[in-house]
């Protein structure tokens, strides 16, 4: 009984933290046509590099590979180049800047990273996801995690180890505020320092106080999100149900928004009885 207790009080409190937060921006992909290329209706798309094969095409699951039916739609970033020159997608949600003013972000995502199979040349390249001062191609941004392969049907999120074609839910929590900051997380009061961010993988705390690259001192607003491709090798991000938050939030797993959804209702009951 008070193992039951603790649970549904875990869940009251995530409940309470989902209903507070403000959802910014968010994108499942299903309002597009898919097989073609991601519209700019909600997002900025710039491909470049000088053998054009780089694409971010939307397209429907037919594998039901996020596990959501054969009829929903993800985004595929593919950056097949062998440009040396590198940069070669960048896909960016800008005008965010009096949303996320405190300098407090979060994205989530779920993320799958195919194995390097055709079209791909290879799987070794980067695709980093991060937020930005607007552009994500400048020295202000801050790109977090790189999507970038060490070793065979591996990829590492600064140091941890995420297995390919295998789904993730991705929590990334930026703090580019001047100070550090107290959040709630499924293992308790999370402290994130300033100018840092912690990446939760599966509503596990898989890198902490991760410093963010680049010139980002918490003295530059945060006005973009997005994700972009940087290297000479190939690579590729499958992305689904895409959001941003204006504070410190880990999204639980299916398993505990299942139990967010039983507090929410014996709240209701509870009240109904009162």
């Amino acid at each position: 009984m008070k193992t039951r207790y603790t649970l549904l009080t875990t869940a009251v409190v995530l409940a309470a933290k989902l209903l507070h937060a403000d959802l910014i921006f968010e994108d499942d992909f299903e309002s597009y046509t898919a097989g073609q290329v991601i519209d700019t209706t909600k997002w900025s798309l710039v491909l470049s590099g000088a053998d054009n094969v780089n694409t971010v095409h939307v397209e429907q699951d037919t594998g039901n590979l996020f596990g959501k039916g054969t009829g929903n739609q993800y985004v595929d970033l593919l950056d097949n180049s062998t440009n040396p020159g590198g940069q070669s997608i960048y896909l960016t949600k800008t005008g965010l800047s009096t949303e996320l003013a405190s300098g407090i972000v979060t994205l989530n995502m779920n993320i799958i990273e195919p194995e390097g199979t055709p079209p791909l040349s290879g799987n070794d390249g980067r695709i980093l996801v991060g937020i930005g001062d607007g552009t994500m191609a400048g020295t202000d941004r801050a790109n977090l995690p790189n999507w970038n392969e060490t070793s065979a049907g591996v990829s590492t999120y600064g140091t941890v180890p995420v297995t390919r074609d295998t789904l993730y839910n991705v929590n990334i929590v930026f703090n580019n505020s001047g100070s550090s900051i107290q959040y709630n997380s499924p293992s308790g009061l999370q402290t994130l320092d300033a100018t840092s961010a912690d990446i939760w993988i599966d509503g596990v705390l898989q890198a902490e106080n991760i410093l963010q690259d680049r010139s980002w001192d918490g003295g530059i607003a945060v006005d973009s999100v997005g994700f972009r491709s940087f290297s000479g090798s190939a690579q590729r991000l499958l992305v689904d149900d895409y959001r941003v938050y204006d504070e410190a939030l880990v999204i639980p797993e299916p398993s505990t928004l299942m139990l967010v959804g039983v507090a929410l209702t014996s709240l209701f009951v509870f009240r109904r009885k009162r």
